[in-house]
C-alpha cells in the first residue's frame, strides 16, 4: 500500500547548497533499492526546495528518507527543514530539522 514522506526547506537555497543537496540526494538514490520512489526535490518559485517519496509501509525506506534529509540538513546547517508523514507516526505534525537534529 505504502504512505508519503514530504519534505522541504523553509529558506531559499543557494546554488552552493543545492550542488550539497544533490549530491546527497544522488548517493540515496544510486544506493538503495526503493519499493517506490526515490527521493526527489524541486525549487520552488521562492527558491526553497519541496519534494516528496512514496514508501513501503515498512520502516526500511521511511528510515532511509528521513537519514538522508538528516544528512542533508546537517550539510546545509543554515536550512530550516520541515519533514511530514502521511501515516501519521508524528502525530499529524511537521517536524523541523537543523543541523541534522
Amino acid at each position: 500500500m505504502g504512505r508519503t514522506l514530504h519534505y522541504r526547506t523553509k529558506e531559499a537555497v543557494t546554488a552552493e547548497e543545492f550542488e550539497q543537496i544533490r549530491r546527497i540526494m544522488k548517493k540515496y538514490n544510486a544506493g538503495h533499492e526503493w519499493a517506490y520512489e526515490n527521493i526527489k526535490l524541486w525549487k520552488d518559485a521562492s527558491g526553497a526546495l519541496w519534494g516528496f517519496t512514496k514508501v513501503n509501509d515498512n520502516d526500511r525506506d521511511r528510515k532511509l528518507v528521513i537519514q538522508a534529509i538528516k544528512e542533508m540538513s546537517k550539510t546545509t546547517p543554515r536550512l530550516t527543514w520541515m519533514f511530514y508523514d502521511e501515516g501519521g507516526l508524528e502525530k499529524g505534525k511537521w517536524v523541523k530539522l537543523r543541523g541534522g537534529k
